[in-house]
């Protein structure tokens, strides 16, 4: 997907690498789903472009401080470090070497990470995307399929550009289903929606794996999601699974 908005944030990237001839290392920061992930990459891409070192993705900091632990001797010198989630380290003072080797680049929604590490950093804060932009992101995903007061009622219940696209691809299957559960007087998370969604997917009924598979989600975040449905009375669970109570649904 191409970077809608944040033109500040993109404008001062590009600025410090082609200034710069030491290594750079930046941390992203902003709430979870606001792109920090999608930025990151387009940085470590620039600085790909601009060395040509090859880029190592960690999807959280303690993956990185896994690698380190298992390999002591790993040349990260060869390598350009992009690290989501880097408040998971567990033992910051682990990757302080790797500032003297290589690239950082790191994202995180949390606001003062252990001095010692923050401080190693320029840190970016992204901004708050505004409606134009907002408008923007659906329609990459949506197209022409919705009108402008649809378009308005999801910028109602969306303020980041991940709830944007699942919204966007929950309608895409849901259409007119996707407003009647949004509408629920006790109303739905996104991971509910989801759930839902991928459970008519598999034809109404499921096994507790089949669905935690195609939801991508782990065994505890899965049961929680059915917890809370079972608490609304939209899914119950018997002999043959995971169902959707057609009292609800229909």
């Amino acid at each position: 997907m191409e970077i809608i908005g944040q033109e500040r944030v993109l404008s001062i990237i590009v600025r410090i690498i082609n200034e710069s001839d030491n290594l750079v290392h930046l941390l992203l920061v902003a709430p979870s789903g606001h792109g920090k992930s999608l930025i990151g990459k387009f940085t470590a891409k620039l600085l790909y472009n601009k060395y040509g070192k090859k880029i190592l993705y960690f999807s959280t900091g303690e993956n990185l401080e896994n690698l380190i632990m298992r390999k002591p001797g790993f040349k990260f010198e060869d390598y350009i470090i992009l690290v989501d989630e880097i408040h998971l380290l567990y033992h910051p003072e682990i990757i302080f070497p790797l500032f003297d080797k290589c690239h950082i680049i790191a994202t995180t929604n949390i606001m003062g990470l252990p001095e010692a590490l923050e401080n190693r950093f320029l840190q970016i804060t992204l901004d708050r995307y505004n409606e134009k932009e907002l408008k923007q992101i659906f329609e990459y995903y949506l197209g022409d399929e919705i009108t402008e007061e649809e378009l308005s009622k999801f910028l109602a219940i969306s303020t980041t550009p991940r709830e944007l696209k699942k919204f966007a691809q929950l309608y895409k299957y849901l259409k007119n289903d996707f407003w009647k559960l949004v509408a629920t007087p006790d109303g739905l998370t996104t991971e509910e929606i989801e759930y839902i969604t991928a459970l008519k997917q598999l034809g109404g009924v499921s096994s507790f794996n089949r669905i935690r598979t195609l939801l991508g989600y782990s065994p505890k975040y899965v049961q929680q999601i059915e917890v809370r449905l079972i608490q609304k009375g939209i899914l119950e669970i018997n002999n043959k699974g995971r169902m959707l109570k057609e009292d609800k649904w229909k």
